[in-house]
């Protein structure tokens, strides 16, 4: 199923989780992701993490591979994503993807986000925030998705009360813990104060960071996976490539390489 939806921003910090934390969130699901599943052992359900790329280093290639291993599963997902319905699909043959199937049954529900219009706002940006977030809630309620992702967040933020911002991020943090919601939030790199200040804001509601370092014209680049809460192996760091077979294909030779100084250590 494919729904227009015409929404304004968005925003999210970094805090060590307790250790009561841990012991409630102990469930992991497969991320789709082979470096995630395999040195995590998956994400933590019913959290939040937060992706952080440059342009055309794989975002969205790594959102719909985590949205479409959920579908396999008949996990209900919401996809925000600002591209139109042909260019997911197109992508998703790329990757061999089978995703209309799962659009079709309404497994996967794609959201089309409209941007705001800079010189002609209906109201203030916080207004334009507090609506946006209250959109993705009652979607929630109407879809009771089991994952979600925000591809991407990075063009509606213009948010000036940072108070509010915490506000409404704690209530949208509650809300994906109530259903028990795993979500990946995308985001562009930081290029000034305000972002560096957003991306921080989203740490905060997020339980780990993942990272895609790659130029535009390279064809390879460096996946890095920052745990804010107990992951097993911890950080992780590794190449990946664009296979023109398979789409983001990740080198796991830093797993060997890990299990060879655990038997070492032990």
């Amino acid at each position: 199923m494919f729904r227009h939806i015409y929404y304004r921003h968005n925003i999210w910090h970094f805090v060590q989780k307790p250790s009561w934390y841990m012991q409630n969130n102990l469930q992991l699901i497969s991320s789709g992701i082979s470096l995630i599943d395999e040195g995590w052992g998956g994400l933590y359900k019913g959290s939040n993490y937060l992706l952080i790329g440059g342009h055309k280093s794989g975002k969205t290639n790594f959102g719909m591979k985590f949205i479409l291993e959920g579908a396999v599963r008949k996990e209900r997902g919401l996809y925000f994503t600002s591209k139109t319905r042909d260019e997911l699909t197109v992508l998703a043959e790329w990757m061999n993807l089978n995703s209309q199937h799962f659009i079709d049954s309404r497994v996967i529900t794609t959201v089309r986000v409209i941007p705001p219009d800079k010189d002609n706002l209906s109201g203030t940006p916080d207004q334009d925030l507090v609506d946006y977030f209250d959109d993705v809630i009652d979607m929630i309620d109407e879809y009771y998705p089991s994952r979600i992702v925000f591809d991407e967040i990075t063009p509606f933020i213009r948010f000036k009360d940072s108070t509010l911002l915490e506000l409404i991020l704690d209530k949208f943090k509650h809300k994906l813990e109530s259903h028990n919601i795993t979500s990946i939030i995308i985001s562009s790199e930081p290029v000034t104060d305000a972002m560096s200040a957003l991306l921080q804001h989203l740490a905060d509601v997020s339980n780990g960071l993942i990272y895609l370092d790659k130029e535009i014209n390279d064809l390879y680049g460096t996946i890095s996976l920052l745990p804010y809460i107990e992951h097993k192996s911890g950080e992780l760091k590794s190449n990946y490539v664009f296979d023109s077979d398979r789409g983001l294909k990740i080198d796991l030779s830093v797993l060997n390489n890990l299990d060879k100084k655990r038997q070492v250590r032990l």
